[in-house]
């Protein structure tokens, strides 16, 4: 068995949805040479790095990470080639329908535009990010799909009323998302479809987004 990592690595001050705060990493130097032990700090909002949206990130009552099983988050996944796409693009509802012509029902659909490779802080990571469009986002609910994925910090564009509306055209569907992926060259030689893992952390029920470590599996 071999695994491909598609994670961002979170440190300290990693950019992520602009209106969040980054994170903040207190890490102490050494301090196992004098106290024999290391022991850091960290404060970051739970919607940054390689993360799970879930349903109540936008849904009143609905369910978070720990309410639903873990074998929710494994799965056979299509990962969609879209590494061409210019800033700003919207990716709608036919262009799936030309990549995902027979998708079947509980599926994850993760979707590589390329733009895991410009994070940093700057307003092409932040606001020019290629997204879903509500009427994707209706046609995979449509396909009641498990999860779908992104490889940058929103899969529903930087501005409303769109990136709301594509969230909870998902989320309604009882979908999860996770977003900030980085997919390497590797991810696109394997049989589709791949087997996908994103096991969240085990967090408080009150919370809308959980850290993961997302990976793909090879036998």
């Amino acid at each position: 068995m071999r695994l491909i990592d598609v994670s961002q690595t979170l440190e300290h001050n990693s950019p992520g949805a602009p209106f969040y705060p980054r994170p903040r990493f207190k890490l102490p130097r050494n301090k196992a040479a004098t106290e024999g032990w290391n022991a850091e700090m960290l404060t970051l909002p739970s919607h940054c790095g390689t993360h799970l949206d879930m349903p109540n990130h936008k849904l009143a009552q609905w369910k978070s990470s720990s309410e639903f099983p873990l074998e929710v988050f494994v799965g056979s996944a299509h990962v969609l080639y879209f590494r061409d796409a210019a800033p700003r693009t919207q990716i709608t509802a036919s262009m799936l329908k030309e990549k995902l012509p027979n998708l079947a029902r509980n599926r994850i659909v993760l979707i590589a535009t390329g733009w895991a490779q410009k994070r940093g802080h700057n307003d092409v990571w932040y606001y020019d990010v290629p997204y879903l469009t509500p009427d994707a986002a209706g046609f995979l609910a449509d396909h009641h799909i498990t999860g779908v994925g992104i490889d940058h910090w929103t899969i529903g564009g930087s501005e409303d009323p769109l990136m709301s509306l594509t969230h909870t055209i998902l989320m309604a569907g009882n979908c999860w998302i996770v977003e900030n992926l980085k997919f390497g060259l590797d991810a696109f030689d394997l049989p589709q479809p791949v087997e996908f893992w994103a096991l969240p952390i085990k967090l408080s029920k009150q919370v809308s987004g959980c850290f993961c470590r997302a990976v793909i599996r090879i036998p």
